[in-house]
């Protein structure tokens, strides 16, 4: 029988638990003691790490082309250091001297280890060194070592490149020659400093940017290498990551911005060949005047199976649908066209016949006349050309109607078996 002396007779634990004190979740001990270190050999090793990195720095220093270096001279740092609680890295910061953190990543390989960069300017150069020389030779009122919390997780000092920016997945890292779509994500107030260098570098820029409190964030396409000179001779880049093939960061432009982005492309199409195969869309018209599809589409291949409604997508009731229909039938997905920077090359073209009225309904005993009389008109005003037909309009017909032949998929059948000519 249960034990009617407990206070929850009806809750039952088979095991003894543990006691422990309660601790609040919004509370993290962030003091966690660094790791142990011969100070002195500790401090050796690191002088001797640093010492490298600044050589290399000073080099790079002395190489920096004037003709397309801007901003403050300077560096960048990469420190490889052990990853705890304590967000030492934080401490690699100094805003009085203007050294900033500017990327922190994990290491795949060490769960324990993180690499952390930034920028030093010129002028601030010795600035670690002096931080590792009082580790070394000063203590704190508390008899332990000065600037122990950061010194003593460093591991290794280099010099910064492409790679120490790059805060994206490693294996996305592009290879040397590999021309590619970089986020930039520029230190603040630099966003001139970078165009200037990166217009000297023929780099291409796309127009638009996202901006953040500390961070603006910009679409450059380039090469490693080429990315190599502009942080050798520039203090803007703080992030590196690749553009990912996401729309996302089109849909959240507000229409000016988009319009930007539309015309920019508009400049960079070629018009399809003359003997180009066409997409002939059976729908509710497009518009023709839309700065991405006018290339494609030349006034005299709009139809309409009734002169009263125009050939235009107009009115509101189908939302564009046949205008959104011909964006698909012409680029597909628009976002790898959108981040193309040279001219494109139409592969196709478009006709577009209108089947919708621009309210109402058709009557259900014209479709098949319609559908007839609307894949004629391309037809007949260019015989030779090849095409493929798009009538993405669907019967609203429920149950028991669902696919059950009709008038007009007869007249469809018809129009595909053409007596049995396929010529």
């Amino acid at each position: 029988m249960p034990d009617q002396s407990r206070k929850f007779p009806h809750i039952y634990l088979p095991e003894n638990g543990e006691s422990e004190d309660y601790t609040d979740p919004r509370i993290v001990n962030n003091n966690q003691d660094p790791p142990g270190r011969d100070r002195a050999s500790h401090a050796r090793e690191l002088e001797r790490s640093i010492g490298v990195a600044l050589q290399k720095a000073e080099a790079q220093l002395k190489s920096r082309d004037p003709e397309i270096a801007t901003g403050e001279p300077g560096f960048y740092l990469e420190f490889q250091m052990h990853a705890d609680k304590s967000n030492a890295f934080e401490s690699l910061q100094n805003r009085q001297k203007k050294i900033e953190l500017v990327a922190v990543r994990k290491i795949p390989d060490k769960e324990d280890m993180l690499l952390a960069t930034v920028f030093v300017p010129e002028k601030a150069s010795d600035y670690f060194s002096s931080k590792v020389a009082q580790y070394r030779d000063e203590d704190t009122k508390k008899g332990k070592p000065r600037h122990e919390k950061l010194v003593s997780r460093l591991e290794s000092v280099e010099l910064g490149e492409v790679k120490s920016l790059f805060t994206d997945d490693p294996a996305l890292f592009p290879q040397n020659e590999q021309e590619v779509w970089w986020e930039i994500w520029l230190r603040n107030e630099r966003r001139n400093f970078f165009a200037s260098t990166a217009k000297k570098l023929n780099i291409p820029i796309k127009d638009y940017q996202i901006t953040f409190p500390e961070r603006e964030v910009v679409l450059a396409m380039t090469t490693v290498p080429l990315m190599a000179r502009v942080i050798k001779n520039s203090d803007a880049v703080a992030e590196l990551r690749i553009a990912k093939d996401t729309p996302s960061f089109f849909l959240e432009m507000g229409p000016c911005e988009q319009e930007t982005w539309a015309e920019a492309l508009s400049k960079q199409l070629l018009k399809p060949d003359e003997h180009a195969v066409s997409i002939c869309l059976l729908d509710s018209g497009i518009t023709q005047r839309h700065l991405l599809l006018s290339m494609g589409l030349e006034p005299n291949d709009m139809h309409t199976v009734e002169p009263s409604w125009g050939v235009d997508d107009r009115g509101n009731q189908w939302q564009g649908h046949g205008t959104a229909m011909a964006g698909i039938a012409l680029y597909a997905d628009l976002l790898g066209t959108l981040q193309t920077s040279g001219p494109i090359k139409l592969s196709h073209r478009l006709e577009s016949v209108k089947i919708l009225p621009n309210s109402g309904q058709n009557e259900p005993d014209l479709y098949g006349a319609i559908t007839e009389q609307a894949i004629s008109l391309p037809e007949i005003e260019a015989p030779d050309r090849h095409r493929v037909f798009c009538m993405a309009v669907t019967s609203d017909a429920g149950p028991p109607n669902i696919g059950i032949p009709s008038s007009c998929s007869a007249a469809v059948d018809q129009l595909w078996f053409n007596d049995g000519d396929y010529t």
